[in-house]
């Protein structure tokens, strides 16, 4: 599988501004998909640095975090480190949390830009089932035929 991974901000994640919207959906349109990682998540660099246990470790840590972010960001770990019965459930759990309100804060500014910021995550955390599915096939594809 072709290990090929983003990072984005919180300030896209919260559409606190039109030009980071923007930012994300240019990277949504790709035509090769990839993960996308959260760089404010506790362990991010980690991730992208392809030290996945310590990734792992440092984001089921952090208290407080945005669980949406934080479950996008183990299902990327998990699914690049081949734990796939992990990875299949964060990566589940960050598609449930696009629809909790609380992801999307408070202010009128953030709850106006929340539909479009919505839609994003729901089609990353999409795109991170299809990768998923689709490493895990190839996975398991590659353990039958070297039996």
């Amino acid at each position: 599988m072709k290990k090929l991974i983003k990072t984005t901000s919180a300030f896209i994640a919260v559409g606190l501004s039109l030009t980071s919207q923007c930012s994300l959906a240019q990277l949504t349109s790709e035509e090769a998909p990839s993960m996308k990682v959260f760089s404010e998540i506790a362990g991010a660099e980690d991730i992208v640095a392809g030290r996945y246990a310590t990734a792992i470790e440092k984001i089921t840590a952090t208290k407080g975090a945005n669980t949406m972010l934080k479950f996008n960001n183990l299902c990327v770990a998990h699914t690049l480190s081949g734990q796939w019965r992990e990875a299949q459930s964060n990566c589940e759990r960050a598609l449930k949390e696009t629809h909790r309100r609380q992801n999307y804060g408070v202010t009128w500014l953030e709850q106006t830009a929340a539909p479009r910021v919505k839609q994003l995550h729901q089609d990353i955390a999409q795109t991170h089932l299809e990768i998923f599915a689709s490493a895990y096939s190839e996975a398991i594809s590659s353990q039958i035929a070297h039996d």
